[in-house]
């Protein structure tokens, strides 16, 4: 009996020391990964292909007959009008000059036309970080005109 209890309990550790080797084999991979995933994130590129899917969206909603939006379009979509929003607030709450600009005032899917547009037209930059980008496009693309910059009542 005692022989037989040394055996189960043998097979109890290599069963053990199995799962917990899968389980960190596991774990590096998905750590490997989500350090790959977040180094692309915040980039030009990262956001210009939220951007590009946010606007496609934008030009053929409220059409007729317009299919239904896929979740991960829709994803992208909010990612990328919350990444630019998130960013024009961070610039006003920390107030850097903010008030030579009139960009605080603009509907959103002007704002994510304006980012994607910028961003298509300087192909170079895409590698530096999104909100650098973000704040130096919105703020060429909206500054102060007295004529056209009008907040929204």
């Amino acid at each position: 009996m005692r022989e037989r209890d040394l055996g189960l309990h043998e097979n109890r550790l290599r069963r053990k020391r199995a799962r917990a080797k899968a389980t960190g084999l596991y774990l590096g991979l998905l750590l490997s990964t989500a350090s790959a995933w977040a180094q692309a994130e915040g980039t030009g590129n990262w956001l210009l292909e939220n951007c590009r899917t946010a606007v496609a969206l934008l030009d053929r909603m409220g059409l007729p007959g317009a299919p239904p939006v896929d979740p991960i379009s829709a994803a992208k979509m909010a990612t990328c009008i919350y990444y630019v929003k998130g960013v024009v607030e961070a610039a006003v709450f920390w107030g850097h000059g903010m008030e030579t600009y009139c960009f605080v005032s603009r509907p959103n899917a002007q704002l994510v036309r304006a980012v994607t547009k910028g961003l298509t037209e300087d192909p170079l930059s895409l590698d530096k970080p999104a909100a650098g980008l973000v704040t130096s496009i919105l703020m060429k693309a909206f500054a102060r005109d007295e004529s056209r910059c009008r907040p929204r009542s």
